[in-house]
């Protein structure tokens, strides 16, 4: 029962996380490009839903296998903790190259914009979630 009550939880932070990881993604394209239009950025919501939803599936399964891993190369078979620990750092790769391409294509942004887009995302990101959380500790 503690464990169902876990994954529920995790899945509605992972499912708020996704809506507010996508609303900052599309601030930071209206940041970049100020003359986006209210479809264009509706469309662009769209796409960042899609994109974090697709990101944040492969880097929970990842997890979820780096947690299998742990539990099984402590209790059952270091040799199947070794090789579910392989398959998770190989599911962190793939999400990385796979954000890359994803942003590259759905975005259709090149190297230098990409990266340009990442620290902007970075920054205003670390600025809502510094606010979210002073809003939950009560500050």
């Amino acid at each position: 029962m503690l464990i169902l009550a876990l994954l529920a939880n995790v899945c509605l932070v992972v499912g708020v996380a996704i809506v507010v990881n996508s609303f900052i993604l599309t601030v930071t394209f209206k940041l970049f490009n100020w003359h986006l239009s209210k479809d264009e950025l509706k469309l662009g919501f769209y796409l960042a839903l899609k994109y974090h939803g697709v990101i944040f599936g492969i880097t929970g399964l990842s997890h979820f296998v780096a947690g299998l891993a742990l539990i099984f190369g402590l209790t059952f078979s270091p040799l199947l903790g070794t090789l579910l620990g392989f398959l998770a750092i190989f599911g962190y790769g793939a999400s990385v190259i796979l954000s890359i391409k994803l942003m590259m294509d759905w975005f259709e942004l090149n190297l230098g914009e990409l990266i340009i887009v990442w620290l902007i995302e970075a920054f205003v990101s670390y600025i809502i979630y510094s606010g979210l959380s002073a809003i939950l500790e009560g500050v």
